[in-house]
C-alpha cells in the first residue's frame, strides 16, 4: 500500500502529470477516437454552426471571405455576423484539410483546447493551493463540470474558455515572464476571444479576466509599468461594451 502511495506521489510531482488532463479529454472525446465521430453536441451545431462553417470554408477556397451569404433568406450581409466562423483565424487551419474532414479537424482543435483548459486550470489552482489534491479536485470540477459540457454544445464557447483561462493564468503568473511576453500573450488571447464575434459570450468570458486584473494585479502594481497591458484590458472592456450597446440599439430599432 505504501509503495502505491509513493508511486502516486511521484506521479503528482512528475512533469508528465499534465497528461492526466489530456486523458480526461480523451474520455470525453472517445466517440471521435474510437469511432471517428466528430463533435455533434446540439442542434445549434447541426443547423447553425456547421452549415455556416462549411459556407465560409467553401467561400475561402473560392477566393473570397464570403461576406455576402446568398443562402440565408434572399441573401444577407455576413461581414458582421457572429456566425461567420471562418472569419476567426483558428478556423483557417481547417483549410488544410479536404472538405469531408473539416469537422474531424475541428474536433481535434476542440479536444486540444478542452485538454489545455484542464492543464492551465491546474496551474492556476496550484498558485493558491499547496494541497495538490485540492487543486486536482478543482480542476476536475472545471474541466468536466456542467459548464464545460454546455461549452461543447456551442463550439465557440470552448475556444473562449481556453482563451479566458489562459489569460487569467498569464495575469496571475506575470512575474515569471518578461513584460513584452505578457503583453504579446494577452493580446493574442484577447484577439482569440474578440474575433469570435458573439457579443454575449465576449462579455461572459471577458469579465472574469478584467475582474482578476483589477482585484489581484492592479492594486499591488500601480507603480509598475503596466500601461501597455492596462490599455489592452481596458480597451477590450470598452470594445465589448460598445458591441453590447450596438447590438442592444439594433435590437430595439428592429422591434420598433
Amino acid at each position: 500500500m505504501s509503495n502505491f502511495i509513493d508511486r502516486c506521489r511521484a506521479l503528482l510531482e512528475s512533469k508528465h502529470f499534465y497528461l492526466v488532463f489530456f486523458g480526461f479529454s480523451i474520455v470525453i472525446f472517445s466517440p471521435f477516437f474510437l469511432q471517428g465521430y466528430p463533435v455533434l453536441a446540439s442542434t445549434d451545431q447541426l443547423y447553425n454552426h456547421y452549415p455556416n462553417l462549411l459556407y465560409g470554408y467553401r467561400a475561402l477556397h473560392d477566393g473570397s471571405f464570403g461576406l455576402w451569404n446568398p443562402l440565408i433568406f434572399a441573401g444577407t450581409d455576413f461581414s458582421s455576423s457572429m456566425h461567420h466562423h471562418m472569419l476567426h483565424p483558428i478556423n483557417w487551419t481547417l483549410l488544410l484539410f479536404p472538405e469531408k474532414y473539416i469537422f474531424h479537424a475541428l474536433t481535434l482543435i476542440l479536444f486540444f483546447e478542452h485538454a489545455l483548459v484542464g492543464v492551465i486550470s491546474f496551474k492556476i489552482f496550484r498558485l493558491y493551493h499547496k494541497d495538490v489534491w485540492a487543486a486536482i479536485f478543482l480542476t476536475i470540477v472545471l474541466q468536466l463540470g456542467g459548464f464545460m459540457w454546455f461549452a461543447m454544445t456551442t463550439m465557440i464557447a470552448v475556444h473562449m474558455m481556453f482563451a479566458s483561462v489562459a489569460s487569467i493564468y498569464i495575469l496571475l503568473s506575470f512575474e515569471q515572464r518578461r513584460k513584452i511576453t505578457n503583453f504579446v500573450l494577452l493580446s493574442f488571447c484577447f484577439a482569440y476571444i474578440l474575433l469570435v464575434g458573439h457579443v454575449g459570450y465576449i462579455m461572459a468570458f471577458g469579465f472574469p479576466i478584467i475582474i482578476v486584473f483589477l482585484i489581484k494585479i492592479w492594486p499591488n502594481n500601480r507603480k509598475r509599468p503596466w500601461v501597455g497591458i492596462t490599455l489592452v484590458v481596458i480597451g477590450a472592456a470598452i470594445f465589448g461594451l460598445y458591441c453590447l450597446a450596438s447590438a442592444a440599439s439594433y435590437s430595439l430599432r428592429s422591434s420598433l
